[in-house]
């Protein structure tokens, strides 16, 4: 059987369990969506209210944290800019072990009992 049809029996299946357990409760499909809608309501409420609270703290400390972050990533650009002037790139170094240690090179190699 192929993963997706296997998923899909699978969802059937537990699609049909929860649907006799929510019948047997007395439960309707209308009454389930107008609950769910209400709970997303009271969600966004609640998010929509936190935003409201925090947007200030957010836009003041954003005044002082973004222009030090900016600097940061400048600083670390140019230190990055000054060391790969100095040193080859890191594939370089690939080849040099590539080359000179190949799995027919004979390397001494001790077992240790």
């Amino acid at each position: 059987m192929s993963k997706p049809l296997g998923a899909i029996i699978i969802l059937l299946v537990a699609s049909l369990i929860v649907g006799w357990i929510l019948k047997a409760l007395d439960l309707d499909a209308q009454d389930l969506l107008l609950w769910i809608g209400g709970f997303a309501d009271t969600l966004m409420d609640i998010f929509a209210g936190f935003l409201g609270w925090a947007a200030g703290p957010i836009l003041v400390g954003a005044v002082v944290v973004v222009p030090i972050w900016l600097l940061r990533v400048i600083w670390k650009k140019a230190a990055n800019r000054r060391r790969s002037s100095i040193f080859p790139p890191l594939g370089y170094y690939n080849i040099i072990f590539v080359r000179y240690i190949s799995p027919k090179s004979t390397i001494p190699f001790h077992h240790y009992s």
